[in-house]
């Protein structure tokens, strides 16, 4: 995968807990940002223990004019060298 960019994919879990995130102001730009880095090199992100082939991605928390973006957890996993399903997310506690 280097030098590529891999396809993203979401399944419905996925975008039923994005759907359930609301109305949180610029959760997508800093969405956009976890998931090119997730397409651009999965593989700088940690495996979940005891789940197979699942691996975890976070974002930090950062505040720009006044507008507070909370940190996002996301889950994939590579299912082959050009597509990647991101399977949930959610916010979190830092």
């Amino acid at each position: 995968m280097d030098g590529n960019i891999c396809d993203l994919r979401h399944n419905a879990s996925f975008d039923e807990q994005l759907e359930n995130l609301g109305n949180i102001k610029d959760v997508d730009a800093a969405l956009n940002i976890l998931t090119y880095a997730i397409a651009r090199n999965a593989k700088q992100f940690p495996f979940v223990p005891g789940f197979d082939k699942i691996q975890l991605a976070k974002s930090e928390p950062y505040e720009r004019g006044g507008i507070s973006v909370p940190p996002l957890r996301v889950w994939f996993r590579q299912l082959n060298d050009d597509l990647i399903e991101l399977l949930g997310i959610e916010t979190y506690e830092k």
